[in-house]
């Protein structure tokens, strides 16, 4: 089963059926995570993991700001991995508020875990902070790796961190970077309610009301008031899925994390299509030194080649601007990267275009604005107060 790419749950999962039962099955979850990890570093052969640990070595000696880390388990065979370049290190300190985490499988022969963690820099596209290999997914291993990897960028923690829906993650997150925002990808979610939703999923109207909380509620007290409506329009008091879930409400819904950086992203995504770019660099059958030399030339190379023809690009261009005689456009095309110019652009009509504004009369130095969009179908109303003291906006 292991062969065929299954993880340990998984292969716990269909025995404790076969067997009809986990009493039945002759041993613990942990004794079968136990057996499928030691199986896997016993697989490590002697000469890749030389060449793997020379490569790395090699690079630290040769390459200023170079950093990597392996960790051993009792007989001495490699366990977990971690390394980045000294151009991670840069990207990290420039665009590090922000690290997308997601895990995936069958990128070498021994089925270890890579381990990506991955950022967006200034045009929008993926950039790498470094990248680990482990034995196992455990709160242990993970720890292992955040800690690791913390240490390499100088100490200093993401304000936010994306990942799936992973207990032993989350755990080692909550340990390893606690004044973090963790924030869970919304697309698994929604993926993966049909699955948990059996008695709903034929009703459109609590896809509607489920989706709504997922994605449009922009307030705290929406969101409450939404999740209740739904609720008890249902009669879902005690399904323990959705209950589970709005218990980490503060992990996945906007309402909850508006005061937080997040880059504009709201899910994993952007692990998915670096997975995809790590497949087509591997095999099932590549070793880990291997995987490297690819990763290092194929997968940073072209990301990097695309950076700089992005950075070549905005130097030697300029976006149309759409209002030619506003100041305020006309800064931020000069500041701005193309394409981050147009998103910045596409936000500023949206908030000075498609708004009315009604001032009302201020409070000692506080003026209060009230925005509403007349072209919007939920004719939803924003405060903003300005203090012309101290040019505060809430």
């Amino acid at each position: 089963m292991k062969k065929a790419g299954l993880r340990p749950i998984d292969c716990f999962n269909y025995m404790s059926e076969e067997c009809n039962g986990v009493q039945h099955v002759g041993f613990s979850k942990k004794d079968c995570y136990n057996f499928i990890n030691t199986l896997k570093t016993t697989l490590i052969e002697p000469g890749d993991a030389q060449n793997l640990v020379r490569h790395f070595k090699g690079k630290a000696n040769t390459e200023p700001g170079f950093y990597f880390d392996i960790q051993f388990n009792q007989e001495g065979r490699i366990a977990n991995v971690f390394w980045r370049d000294n151009q991670s290190r840069i990207d990290y300190d420039c665009f590090g508020d922000l690290v997308i985490f997601k895990t995936t499988y069958r990128t070498n022969r021994y089925d270890l875990v890579c381990a990506p963690f991955v950022g967006v820099n200034h045009h929008w596209q993926n950039i790498m902070f470094g990248c680990g290999f482990l034995s196992d997914e455990t709160t242990k291993s993970f720890y292992w790796l955040f800690n690791t990897f913390l240490e390499s960028m100088g100490s200093k923690a993401p304000s936010s961190i994306f990942t799936d829906q992973d207990q032993a993650m989350a755990n080692a997150i909550a340990g390893v970077f606690p004044n973090a925002r963790h924030r869970l990808c919304l697309w698994h979610i929604s993926k993966n309610a049909p699955s948990h939703l059996n008695s709903f999923n034929s009703s459109r109207e609590f896809h509607s009301f489920f989706n709504r909380c997922l994605y449009r509620c922009e307030t705290k007290e929406e969101f409450e008031k939404t999740w209740e409506e739904m609720v008890n329009k249902f009669n879902a008091q005690d399904d323990r899925w959705l209950n589970n879930l709005y218990k980490i409400r503060g992990k996945w819904s906007p309402a909850f994390n508006s005061d937080f950086f997040h880059g504009g992203v709201r899910s994993t995504s952007r692990s998915e299509s670096t997975n995809h770019a790590l497949n087509e660099i591997s095999t099932k059958t590549i070793s880990l030194y291997e995987f490297v030399l690819k990763y290092e030339k194929d997968l940073l190379g072209k990301w990097r080649r695309n950076e700089a023809d992005a950075d070549f690009f905005s130097s030697q261009s300029s976006p149309t601007i759409a209002v030619q005689d506003s100041k305020i456009l006309k800064h931020a095309v000069k500041i701005y990267t193309n394409t981050m110019y147009k998103e910045f652009e596409k936000y500023y009509l949206t908030g000075t275009g498609a708004l009315s504004c009604k001032e009302i009369p201020f409070v000692d130095t506080v003026y209060e604005f009230k925005l509403t969009n007349p072209e919007s179908k939920n004719k939803r109303v924003y405060t903003v107060f300005l203090d012309i003291n101290t040019l505060k906006v809430e």
